[in-house]
């Protein structure tokens, strides 16, 4: 029983090595010859991609998740700011996965002035590389960086430690062992919106798309997800869910300040002599909270503008029930309220000169 255990374990470990190398070499190549990363994205981020292509006069460009997507509007903030923005935040893309991202749109970019920058954690490696069916895999040089940075986190707890390393497992059977190939080399889905709700406002908040849902006579997983909202909080307070307004865990920050090293020497190789600001987006919750704060305080600390809406203390509409669509995004006036809030701390640092 014991040689066959042993044996058994040698062939694991071989088929692991042959099959990682040969899948880095699969997932490089789908990389650099292949495949467009829109073209696995929904039907809006696709033609959002496309307005960005063709330029269109664009000269401030949104960049980060479901915060940024869901709760910047874009023709509010150039009334404000006199600009022309686009919008490009994608549900759930975290670095390192949003490096590549950046780097495949940077060639579109050289018309653009201005990059605002949804400050993002890390999050967990396998929903970073799960929940995404469009988006392909980091390619091996993002891999190597991802497992640096969790080995600089090697003070976290062994609860963390063992969930870190589960989700790096999930995260090399998803890319590297071929769990995943099928999902991303599939035909994009760009029905995934239909064309009646796809917004002429150039970001889509989580209400409206359940509005829209409604209309078609769909009772979306949105609507049961408000639902619950409002069920939640008439026993909660959203205050519970956040952070005070200072750093509360050492090991998450500094395991912060090393992401923003490493992605802001890739932001200024692939948008050089462009204007780059940095946002904290409200509702930050409390596993998140020093690592998004010791980002933020590296770039002001390198010389950049960082605006900061995680400080309840600041803010608190923005974390109030009747800007809330849920515990993590808000609401049509909320996502109103803070493009407003957002315009107005950046209008004055901004560059115009293309739109003369």
């Amino acid at each position: 029983m014991r040689q066959f255990l042993k044996r058994l374990l040698v062939f694991l470990m071989i088929y692991f090595v042959v099959s990682m190398v040969f899948f880095i070499a699969f997932y490089d190549f789908i990389n650099s010859h292949l495949y467009n990363y829109l073209g696995y994205e929904s039907g809006i981020v696709n033609l959002q991609y496309k307005n960005l292509e063709k330029s269109n006069g664009i000269n401030t460009l949104f960049l980060g998740t479901s915060k940024t997507f869901r709760q910047i509007d874009p023709l509010y903030f150039d009334s404000i700011t006199n600009t022309k923005s686009l919008n490009l935040g994608i549900n759930n893309l975290y670095p390192f996965r949003s490096i590549d991202f950046e780097s495949f749109i940077k060639e579109d970019c050289k018309n653009v002035d201005n990059v605002i920058i949804e400050i993002r954690p890390l999050g967990s490696i396998g929903e970073n590389s799960n929940t995404m069916q469009n988006l392909v895999a980091i390619n091996s040089t993002r891999f190597a960086q991802m497992i640096s940075y969790y080995r600089k986190s090697h003070g976290f707890s062994w609860k963390t430690k063992v969930l870190n390393n589960v989700s790096m497992l999930k995260f090399c059977a998803y890319k590297f062992i071929g769990l995943g190939s099928i999902r991303i080399i599939k035909d994009a889905d760009n029905n995934y919106f239909p064309n009646s709700v796809i917004p002429s406002n150039g970001y889509f908040p989580l209400e409206q798309q359940m509005n829209d849902e409604i209309k078609e006579g769909n009772l979306s997983e949105l609507y049961q997800e408000k639902n619950n909202f409002e069920e939640w909080i008439n026993h909660n307070s959203l205050l519970d869910m956040f952070a005070t307004d200072s750093f509360s865990d050492t090991l998450n920050a500094e395991a912060g300040r090393y992401l923003a090293k490493i992605y802001l020497e890739h932001l200024k190789s692939v948008f050089p002599n462009k204007n780059i600001c940095f946002y904290v987006p409200p509702k930050t919750l409390k596993q998140y909270h020093s690592e998004s704060l010791a980002q933020a305080a590296y770039y002001r600390g390198q010389g950049y503008q960082v605006v900061d809406f995680s400080k309840m203390s600041i803010y608190p509409d923005l974390y109030s029930r009747e800007f809330s669509f849920d515990v993590s995004h808000l609401n049509n006036k909320g996502a109103r309220k803070l493009t407003y809030y957002l315009a107005k701390q950046l209008k004055d640092s901004i560059h115009k000169e293309s739109l003369y």
